[in-house]
Parts: structure tokens; sequence; C-alpha cells
């Protein structure tokens, strides 16, 4: 017979483990200031080097997470 051979599809880019403790890192009240904190924060936890893009994405989209510090305006904007 003919079997047809399936892809073994993406392997995750954070452990469970990983995205689990990021979850709890965020919900937290300080949480982070930007997502070049969030990016030197898995390099030194976990020694991961990822690209700065796949961690805004990673958050923003597939953790659905909003960064705690609103971004400063300029005074004259208002």
């Amino acid at each position: 017979m003919l079997t047809i051979a399936k892809a073994p599809g993406k392997v995750p880019l954070l452990a469970p483990a990983m995205q689990q403790a990021l979850r709890d890192r965020l919900t937290q009240p300080h949480g982070f200031a930007s997502y070049k904190a969030i990016w030197q924060w898995l390099r030194q936890e976990y020694g991961l080097s990822i690209a700065y893009k796949t961690v805004h994405k990673f958050v923003r989209y597939t953790l659905r997470a909003k960064l705690k510090v609103p971004r400063k305006s300029p005074i004259k904007k208002f």
C-alpha cells in the first residue's frame, strides 16, 4: 500500500515551562517595560538567542499580551 507521510510540524519556539514563566511574569503588576526587556530576560534566564521580531510577534499575537508601560507622548500633541 501507499503510505502518505505527514510533515512533523513546527517545533514550538518556547517550551511549555518557559511559556508559563513568561505568562506569569507578564501578569505581574510591574510586568515588562519593553519588548527588548522581554528579549533580554529570555536570553538571561534561558539562554535563548532568538530575534527581537520573533519575541514581539510571540508575545503580542500568540500570548495576546500588552506591555504595562504606556509610551510617552509629546506635550504639544494635545
